[in-house]
């Protein structure tokens, strides 16, 4: 497998490139039929299909929702498929790289582009890796790699695949292998209340899973800016919030059971630890509860805030929600609403689950390393997998540029994930 895939180096390169090329952020409706998430994503769903094609494989077009590709073999009629879960739709790729996030560029054995790391090389490895090790000939069970368009924001696509997905792993954390995911519940705050003078109207973020990296603002007619770092939504406490920042900066010039007033307070309180909103907790399987303030609205007397919360593997989720209305409810005299956009419940399998060991001993194998698996709190698609956990791409302790300006994934770790891939394909499906 390892001579195949020296082989086909450069053209795993070229089609990696090909694909970071797309811009796959969700697009604007209205939509057609057969791109229910926009043109780009449609394109990226496209590219996928050729490389799999020209690799040997199958593929299957759920009317652009999701798709796979699936190695083809004499294997036996009823040898239930190895999934491997990935997906083509990226975030905004937000302002200040070093070169456009749509032109790939390798500078310093790093390939740079939106989508780099999250999730399109890895996409591209596992495919590659399926086709490498389909090659030996000894595979007892056809391996899948479903193609997610909307990972990013609904997980509406997976809904229509009509195949149940049993055993399987993500390429869309880190290494050596997620055994427990947070929940990640997204929740709507909105409300109206009176006009604030001197606070008119304020916009911060693009999506609740990203780090707000600008917000704006009107007051006495004139428009304040702020700026952040952004971060991926699961790891708050990695950026700096420029809603939250800016809100800071105004709050104290607003009027008291002002809609400008209630933005200002719930940006205060909507702190990484979720302490301020009276929901920090943490267990042992996955840590300590995260929130992100991704979107900040006002307009006005109309206002709202999107939170990203992800929460301990075992915690109470109807407390949670207790607890949080209770802490609006004490800043204000303001009906506020609070509406659920998603909820991804959460994922564990215990440490001593056969595939956990399985794929930590090849990965630490292959790395001459001794790590443990992990947990994170971060949504992968290995939750859509009836027995499934994430694996790679990110090395531990490895910086993750997910979501983030200048996205990138080493051309070494690059290569190495296809390899790792391969490996895992050929142990757990092999003869």
């Amino acid at each position: 497998m390892k001579k195949w895939l020296l082989s086909h180096q450069e053209t795993m390169l070229a089609d990696c490139i090909a694909l970071c090329s797309i811009d796959s952020t969700l697009g604007e409706p209205p939509y057609t039929k057969d791109a229910p998430f926009g043109p780009g994503i449609r394109k990226a769903l496209d590219c996928a299909f050729g490389i799999a094609r020209r690799l040997g494989m199958q593929t299957l077009d759920c009317d652009g929702y999701v798709g796979h590709a699936e190695t083809v073999g004499d294997y036996p009629k009823d040898a239930e498929p190895f999934y491997i879960l990935t997906h083509l739709d990226i975030v905004p790729p937000g302002d200040n790289w070093t070169t456009p996030p749509f032109q790939p560029t390798v500078r310093s054995g790093n390939l740079y582009a939106r989508g780099a790391i999250d999730n399109k090389a890895p996409t591209v490895a596992a495919l590659y890796a399926a086709a490498a090790a389909n090659a030996t000939g000894k595979l007892k069970r056809p391996v899948r790699v479903v193609f997610g368009c909307d990972e990013e924001t609904t997980w509406e696509g997976l809904a229509h695949y009509p195949h149940k997905m049993n055993e399987g792993f993500a390429p869309d954390a880190e290494f050596p292998v997620i055994y427990a995911e947070k929940g990640v519940l997204w929740l709507e705050i909105s409300w109206d209340g009176r006009p604030d003078p001197f606070l008119t109207s304020f916009q911060g973020g693009e999506r609740p899973n990203m780090v707000p990296d600008w917000a704006e603002a009107v007051t006495n007619g004139v428009t304040q800016t702020e700026k952040g770092i952004s971060a991926h939504g699961s790891t708050p406490e990695l950026g700096e919030n420029a809603a939250r920042k800016l809100a800071a900066r105004l709050h104290s010039s607003t009027q008291k059971n002002t809609a400008a007033a209630f933005l200002c307070e719930i940006l205060a309180k909507a702190g990484p630890d979720g302490a301020g909103l009276n929901i920090a907790c943490e267990d042992e399987p996955s840590g300590p509860l995260t929130v992100n303030a991704g979107k900040a609205f006002l307009q006005d007397g109309h206002a709202s805030v999107t939170l990203d919360i992800r929460y301990p593997v075992t915690a109470d989720i109807s407390n949670l929600m207790s607890n949080l209305r209770t802490a609006l409810s004490k800043e204000a005299e303001i009906n506020f609403e609070i509406k659920e956009i998603s909820h991804k419940k959460p994922l564990y399998v215990p440490q001593d689950d056969p595939l956990v060991t399985t794929l930590t001993t090849i990965y630490n194998q292959h790395t001459k390393q001794n790590a443990a698996p992990i947990s994170m709190g971060g949504a992968t698609y290995a939750r859509a997998l009836t027995h499934g956990v994430a694996f790679g791409p990110l090395p531990p302790d490895c910086e993750g540029t997910a979501h983030q300006v200048d996205e990138y994934i080493s051309l070494e770790q690059f290569y190495a994930l296809a390899e790792i891939y391969a490996k895992a394909i050929a142990t757990i499906c092999g003869k």
